[in-house]
């Protein structure tokens, strides 16, 4: 049969199977990949109340841990152990690897006012979050002097602070950098916050100094987080004159480093050597703990391994054809040293989803729920996957004139509201960056309610959680897994259809963009827009195509590759059409404005670009891309050096790195090539990439 021929036969096909199947009107039915049938039944068995049971458990407040955890095993590993076989997922496994960061321990840890009255300030056995992490042993009365900008060297002009305890609201770890370690400070008093001005009361995680060249026996480290209504208390004291003397007393213990990951599985059948991993960290440092961050995440794939375990076993579901990992991590540090202990495992991932803070009252948080898609340099169909189902668990879960749909998906216990919630363009800061990165190459998307009230606070407590929303979460993550791992040929060719079509909602919009922004440049910048404009549209052409491309790795069936193809070369030619279409306006727009229009031409940095072609040289699955000395102007650009250094490949010279990045972080402004050559003349020195000129 010839593709052409297969192309009809499909297009029969799927108008039979339209017009005979009742349920294929179903909207809800007909957008997520899967069947109704198995939708209702995720629907039925996935459970905020049992999610929200286990965040209690792990994270019930924050707390002072017991000296056994420290030299025997955290509450959170044994406790996500016994779930876990509870539940029925196999290989369920410890990892433990050593740490160069020791683990600190708080014993006691108070603050008093002692004049010019007694009374208490803080005290750990309150409130954990009020001493600030790796604080040293302290037992000192001082006089207090408060500075409003104490991480500035400025500010420290004409103030004595040597032998004074600081009072700020900047970050304690800055401050001891500057005010303690360099004019002399014996400590640190910070009222910070990570949302300001919204809850006045709660206490932020704060971290102190802990670096190598550090004594651990150096008193002077120490820290107290307050609330702001106390520091602003004790800042207005001290601005009217009074003399304030506080006594800090701590007692803390140093422990050697180590990390911990447990990992369990579902097996799949036929092709189980491929994995969908599920990952959540479930620590973020051993001494901050937190229910939303991440007990919420870390409690949600083990309700997703629940509820699929439980469908399988009463046969509301066939095993997968994938199989399923699962990993509760130590964020960033226990995922780069399980994939490092074991890379015969990585290279069977396919592709997968972090969860990061899922658990949340969205609309007590000030707090939506995003699914952050792979980078630029990842193309994958995760991400429609993802918005697929992300799009039928928003329109079943918002009210319209006829109130709320059938298949709306709220817990027992939890809210009524409106799911506020959409897809974003990549983000980092949690463990799918370690996945995406070119070292591993495994696409993963991020789930993340962000901002939250009390991220990082003494209120990050399951109170704040909602039932609704973890079980919204748990849905989520059990359809995409499902959709992914059960897959079968016909399924691979629904989800590559699906893919193109929102591929090209994504190029319409990025269109719009590059005809809006050429519209509206001055005369004498239309040229040089016209260009960048170009390139936008391109570089999203060539990203929807690697997306495309990427359902292949689903597919062994010679048919479905082929008609995959045969939509990649459609896309293609749309493309060429594109450009011309965009570069015919531009020629318009000239003659209307009576704008002379020039000819596309690279500069002669441009020309010296394209003929340099970077390489990796560093095997570090995490290499340090950001400890470079010199400021460089990349890092003004969020994410911009990750993406930089995700997309060598030997085969894109520094000119197509940077054209990729200007495009996709056009709305920060872009990305210079000149920029792209500084970094990565910085990085070569540093031996992790080689920089290869070839004429």
């Amino acid at each position: 049969m010839t593709s052409s021929q297969f192309v009809k036969k499909l297009t029969l096909v799927l108008v039979i199977v339209f017009f005979s199947s009742g349920t294929i009107f179903c909207w809800s039915e007909e957008v997520n990949l899967l069947s109704g049938k198995i939708i209702h039944a995720i629907i039925n068995e996935v459970s905020g109340e049992i999610a929200l049971q286990n965040e209690t458990m792990l994270a019930p407040f924050e707390r002072i841990r017991k000296s056994d955890e420290f030299t025997g095993q955290f509450w959170e590993s044994s406790y996500i152990m016994q779930k876990a076989r509870e539940y029925g997922l196999e290989d369920v496994q410890l990892h433990i690897f050593p740490s160069d960061e020791p683990l600190w321990q708080a014993k006691t840890g108070a603050l008093w006012l002692v004049e010019p009255e007694k009374k208490k300030l803080a005290d750990i056995k309150e409130i954990a979050t009020t001493l600030a992490i790796y604080s040293r042993n302290t037992d000192i009365t001082s006089e207090l002097v408060y500075l409003e900008r104490a991480h500035d060297p400025s500010d420290y002009k004409g103030k004595d602070v040597s032998g004074k305890i600081i009072l700020t609201a900047d970050a304690i770890q800055e401050v001891q950098r500057i005010g303690v370690k360099e004019k002399g400070a014996l400590g640190v008093i910070s009222y910070a916050s990570y949302t300001p001005g919204h809850y006045i009361d709660t206490v932020g995680w704060q971290w102190g100094l802990l670096e190598k060249s550090d004594e651990i026996e150096d008193n002077s480290l120490f820290g107290f987080s307050i609330s702001r209504r106390v520091g602003e208390e004790l800042k207005n004291r001290l601005l009217t004159g009074q003399r304030v003397v506080v006594q800090a007393k701590i007692e803390t213990i140093f422990y050697p480093g180590r990390d911990e990951v447990v990992s369990a599985v579902i097996p799949g059948q036929e092709q189980r050597e491929e994995e969908f991993v599920l990952v959540a960290h479930l620590f973020e440092g051993i001494s901050k703990q937190g229910a939303n961050d991440n007990n919420s995440g870390s409690s949600c794939i083990l309700e997703v391994g629940r509820c699929l375990t439980r469908l399988i076993n009463k046969g509301k579901i066939n095993r997968p054809q994938r199989s399923i990992r699962f990993l509760w991590v130590p964020e960033y540090s226990g995922t780069i040293k399980y994939l490092e202990e074991y890379p015969d495992i990585s290279k069977r991932m396919i592709c997968g989803i972090n969860m990061d803070m899922v658990g949340c009252n969205l609309y007590q948080n000030n707090s939506p729920f995003h699914i952050y898609r792979t980078p630029y340099s990842l193309p994958s169909y995760i991400n429609y996957v993802a918005e697929a189902m992300l799009e039928y668990a928003v329109d079943t879960n918002r009210v319209s004139i006829e109130g709320l749909p059938f298949d709306t998906i709220v817990a027992p216990t939890g809210s009524r509201q409106n799911f506020m919630a959409w897809m974003e363009e990549f983000d980092s800061e949690s463990d799918s960056d370690v996945f995406n990165i070119r070292q591993v190459h495994v696409p993963m998307v991020f789930f993340c309610n962000w901002t939250d009230n009390f991220y990082h606070s003494s209120e990050d407590i399951p109170k704040n959680s909602d039932t609704t929303q973890l079980k919204r979460a748990g849905f989520l993550g059990v359809a995409i897994a499902l959709a992914v791992t059960n897959a079968k040929e016909t399924d691979v060719l629904e989800i590559a259809i699906d893919a193109a079509t929102r591929i090209r909602s994504r190029l319409a919009l990025s269109e719009r963009k590059a005809y809006s922004i050429l519209s509206q440049s001055p005369k004498v910048e239309m040229a040089q827009a016209h260009k960048k404009m170009l390139n936008l549209i391109e570089q999203n052409y060539r990203v929807g195509l690697e997306g495309l491309t990427s359902c292949k790795l689903l597919a062994r069936d010679k048919k479905i590759l082929d008609y995959i193809d045969l939509l990649k070369e459609k896309l293609l030619s749309e493309m060429d059409r594109s450009l011309e279409d965009f570069s015919q306006y531009y020629l318009l727009l000239c003659g209307i404005l009576e704008q002379e229009p020039i000819s596309l031409k690279w500069t002669e940095t441009e020309s010296r670009l394209a003929v340099i072609f970077p390489t990796v040289k560093t095997k570090m699955i995490w290499p340090p891309l950001y400890e470079l000395e010199e400021e460089l102007e990349i890092f003004k650009t969020r994410n911009a050096a990750y993406e930089a250094f995700n997309l060598i490949d030997g085969k894109r010279t520094i000119l197509d790195i940077a054209r990729a990045l200007d495009a996709e972080f056009m709305d920060y402004g872009g990305v210079s090539p000149m920029a792209v050559e500084e970094y990565l003349t910085a990085l070569e020195k540093t031996g992790l990439i080689k920089l290869n000129n070839i004429p």
